[in-house]
């Protein structure tokens, strides 16, 4: 069956930390800098955010999942929905329970409107913990092909990104955002399955040459890039778009590769510093954070972004650098109060 690898490694907390604060980052620089403006699609911080940090995310949760043990497949969703699915059920419904209180507040109750925005934040809020639940339990099920569960994973890569599932009502943000990050869940799974291997190729004296092409590319493509790249705008449409989409996975692959070995060499120096020990708590709390920066942003976007101004480069810049480390510090010091008892649904139970 597939279970969280129950030991700890500092170094990949160190990468998912960087990580979570990118997220952070990034949607700061939507809602803040650009006031829930359209703009934000064309800031170059943003996009280099883009190009991998989701698709690592992915990555480091697919490695982070090992094969162990002969459990079955209902276990492993009540495992998995406690751990995801119930926190982020609750913050839908607190989110939702705001919005009714807020509507009342301001005579604008609509039931019908309500009853669509708890539809759409169900499947969409949280999009890319679906997609890390939903692809648990495809690799489950791929395991037990055997043999073929390679073949048979990379079939259905291919079948979600042929699919139109941009067109499924209500669901086709998670439903687009799982088929893109979906390959580089498997990936950072097979990964961890060839991990003596992959180290005894890294320590090659040729390996360099694979991270100065994989800086290179991604550079390239940073330079390159358009809104009519991102997930959001092209939605996987391999067969209107096909260039858009195959440039979106190239840059998924290569900037994910240049960053991860990045953060490789960077870490040696770095460890045991108090900077460290910072970024791999935020990384040990990086599902906590997720939920709750969520939230955050929700309120802004519905509630405080109208009619925000947009803020010049350099000033919108520092100031979402600013507010992303105030926010990413006040939801470390948030998650780590609360009970034994109520912490698991609110901040996601530790993986068993």
């Amino acid at each position: 069956m597939i279970e969280v690898n129950k030991t700890r490694n500092s170094q990949i907390d160190f990468v998912k930390g960087i990580l979570i604060w990118l997220v952070v980052l990034g949607h700061t620089l939507q809602y803040i800098k650009h006031g829930g403006d359209r703009e934000f699609f064309s800031d170059t911080t943003f996009s280099f955010i883009y190009l991998f940090h989701m698709p690592l995310f992915m990555a480091v949760s697919g490695y982070l999942l090992k094969p162990v043990g002969h459990g079955g497949l209902v276990p492993l969703i009540k495992r998995r929905g406690a751990q995801i699915v119930v926190p982020m059920l609750v913050w839908v419904l607190i989110t939702f329970v705001m919005q009714i209180v807020m509507d009342l507040f301001s005579n604008s109750f609509d039931s019908l409107a309500l009853t669509k925005i708890l539809v759409i934040s169900l499947v969409s809020q949280y999009w890319f913990l679906w997609a890390v639940f939903l692809s648990t339990i495809f690799l489950y099920i791929l395991g037990r092909a055997g043999r073929y569960e390679w073949f048979a994973a990379t079939l259905l890569s291919m079948i979600l990104v042929l699919l139109p599932l941009h067109q499924v009502p209500a669901a086709a943000l998670t439903l687009v955002m799982l088929s893109f990050v979906f390959p580089f869940f498997l990936a950072g799974h097979a990964f961890a399955r060839f991990d003596e291997i992959l180290k005894r190729i890294m320590k090659s004296s040729y390996f360099f040459a694979v991270e100065i092409l994989a800086w290179l590319v991604t550079l390239a493509l940073w330079i390159l890039w358009k809104p009519g790249y991102y997930s959001y705008l092209n939605l996987l449409d391999f067969v209107e778009e096909p260039y858009s989409v195959s440039i979106l996975f190239t840059g998924g692959v290569f900037s994910s590769v240049a960053v991860a070995l990045g953060i490789r060499r960077l870490y040696p120096f770095l460890a045991g510093t108090s900077f460290a020990a910072w970024i791999e708590d935020l990384g040990r709390k990086s599902l906590s954070i997720y939920l709750t920066q969520t939230f955050v942003f929700v309120v802004i976007a519905r509630y405080l972004s109208s009619g925000w101004p947009n803020m010049g480069s350099v000033i919108g810049l520092l100031t979402s650098f600013a507010f992303s480390i105030g926010l990413v510090l006040a939801l470390q010091l948030l998650t780590s109060f609360g009970s034994a008892k109520f912490n698991p649904v609110l901040f996601g139970a530790k993986a068993r």
